[in-house]
């Protein structure tokens, strides 16, 4: 149905402002999502130093029915990078360090120290060998700097270092044992005392696993609408630098506000951490493009939790999702950006009840659009789901069935209500795109 509903996205111009404000769409669109079983967690959109929202949907503690607010905690992953690609900076700035140094001069003992600067590290061009793939390696226990040198001393450097991105959690753990060699404390200590303390940072931190605190959440991993199971907690010394942090929404707001304001660090190293290397990727900050929009961001994924932290430069905006469920909110991100950028008939969530294969059949047939006459669809059941085929084309999507004769299809505003006749017969459907409609007519 999407590329037979393509020409009516053509004919869709941007709408005008209903009476209904951003901040009422926001919060509908995230309700809804919640209903629909697509999302629990907390959500702050900002935009020219004005908080639209920041409010939790669902539950912090599923199994005592604790609601989510907006002081709880979550750890937040891989954007602890964009604090610990911070402290280099700002170490920089100081004199401390130079990005452009081989690690030899402070892991002499590293027999590629010579080959790795620590830029490199930075933007993930290192070659190192990714820790977490060692079998020694456990999140869930604690590990020292010791223990990463025994298994990185064995590992080969990646023949493409220097030119090839690759993701890896250990350019993180090497920067941040450096900040600890450069400075004489500890990676949390600088973190607190260059971030946390000027920037108001007040409810994060680095040990989740020991946290004694009534907002904490708990982070589940999802199986089905129904069933969820608690994740075990990961250590924060086998995530560090490069994992460990815990954060509420409002402290990353205040993040967000010490970079665009250069608290920490000047105007000219933050461009430099925004300014893309290879594949997208800064000094701990992925740089992409959405709406033709730029966004600086990064996601994280740690132990039942997901999140978002992403930045619009040109809107003076931000965005910040956090969930407590091992899924990525992709679908509330593009919902979100769709209210902010006022793009009409974005996808709203909806719940789907669970559809009785015998009942589903009914459904089944080609159909016929009638105007244009060229176009078909056939439905089918596939995997106890209505499957729809477009011909031509064979472009296929499922659909979910929401109520008797009433479908739709996740992650785009598109729906199928069949019609009958007064022999309760189905005779056609009439789909529907946003504010567009396609009516069809069965033809076998």
């Amino acid at each position: 149905m999407r590329q037979i509903f393509l020409s009516a996205i053509c004919l869709i111009g941007i709408s005008s402002l209903s009476a209904q404000s951003v901040t009422e769409k926001l919060d509908s669109f995230m309700a809804a999502a919640y209903n629909a079983h697509d999302f629990n967690g907390v959500v702050l959109v900002a935009r020219n130093d004005s908080i639209l929202l920041e409010k939790g949907y669902g539950w912090r503690d599923y199994d005592h029915r604790i609601p989510l607010d907006s002081n709880s905690i979550f750890p937040v992953g891989s954007i602890t990078k964009t604090f610990t690609a911070t402290i280099i900076l700002y170490l920089q700035e100081h004199h401390k360090l130079d990005i452009h140094e081989n690690l030899v001069k402070y892991f002499p003992g590293y027999k590629y120290a010579d080959k790795i600067t620590i830029e490199n590290l930075l933007n993930n061009t290192s070659g190192l060998f990714e820790i977490s793939l060692d079998p020694l390696y456990h999140s869930d226990r604690p590990f020292s700097q010791n223990d990463f040198w025994a298994i990185m001393n064995d590992k080969p450097l990646d023949p493409a270092s220097n030119s090839k991105f690759e993701n890896s959690n250990s350019n993180y753990l090497l920067l941040g044992y450096l900040i600890e060699k450069v400075t004489g404390k500890t990676y949390e200590q600088n973190v607190r005392e260059i971030i946390f303390d000027k920037a108001g940072i007040k409810q994060s931190g680095f040990n989740f696993e020991e946290l004694m605190d009534k907002n904490k959440t708990v982070g589940y991993h999802i199986t089905n609408d129904t069933i969820r199971n608690t994740s075990a907690v990961y250590n924060s010394t086998a995530t560090y630098s490069a994992g460990s942090l815990y954060t509420t929404a409002g402290d990353l707001y205040l993040w967000y506000k010490a970079l665009l304001t250069n608290l920490i660090i000047g105007k000219k190293s933050f461009d430099e951490a925004v300014t893309p290397y290879n594949e997208a990727y800064g000094y701990g900050w992925q740089v992409t493009m959405a709406y033709n929009k730029i966004q600086w961001e990064h996601n994280g994924g740690i132990g039942g939790f997901t999140s978002s932290f992403r930045i619009l430069p040109d809107d003076n905006a931000c965005v910040i999702i956090l969930r407590n469920e091992d899924i990525y909110p992709s679908v509330v991100s593009v919902g979100i950006f769709s209210i902010l950028y006022n793009i009409p008939n974005y996808y709203i969530p909806r719940f789907a009840i669970r559809s009785n294969k015998l009942d589903l059949q009914q459904y089944t047939g080609q159909y016929k659009l009638e105007s244009p006459k060229d176009f078909q669809v056939i439905v089918s059941i596939k995997n106890g789901r209505l499957i729809s085929t477009a011909i031509p084309g064979d472009y296929t999507d499922t659909l979910y069935e929401e109520k008797k004769n009433s479908f739709f299809v996740k992650g785009y505003n598109c729906q199928f209500v069949f019609n009958r006749n007064e022999r309760d017969e189905i005779v056609g459907f009439n789909g529907y795109l946003g504010n567009q409609l396609f009516v069809y007519k069965k033809i076998k």
